[in-house]
């Protein structure tokens, strides 16, 4: 390719493709039709994290609309569903890596 074409008004629309020779590089890059090990252990590690960002929304709320009464007891109740969904999290984590690496 001449340097000079590649200034004009088309080098932006050439520089996606690949020349010729570089073709056996786009036949290596085989797409998957199911999704990898890493996919299913990112895809579960995203749910997760929305699930407890939206668990901690919630416990901010309550905490926030409780009286200094009830205060204490909301907390442990908080901090209660905050360990049971950790927990969760972590064999749910170990169970879609144990499936997901097994398939």
């Amino acid at each position: 390719m001449d340097p000079a074409d590649a200034a004009g008004d088309d080098a932006g629309a050439a520089s996606t493709s690949l020349e010729g020779s570089l073709g056996e590089a786009r036949l290596a890059i085989s797409p998957t039709a199911y999704p990898t090990f890493l996919d299913q252990l990112y895809a579960d590690g995203y749910l997760v994290s929305v699930g407890l960002f939206v668990l901690f929304l919630g416990g901010s709320n309550q905490l926030e609309s409780t009286g200094e009464a009830d205060r204490e007891r909301v907390m442990r109740r908080i901090n209660r569903v905050d360990l049971r969904c950790q927990v969760g999290a972590l064999i749910g984590f170990a169970l879609v890596a144990l499936i997901s690496w097994t398939r």
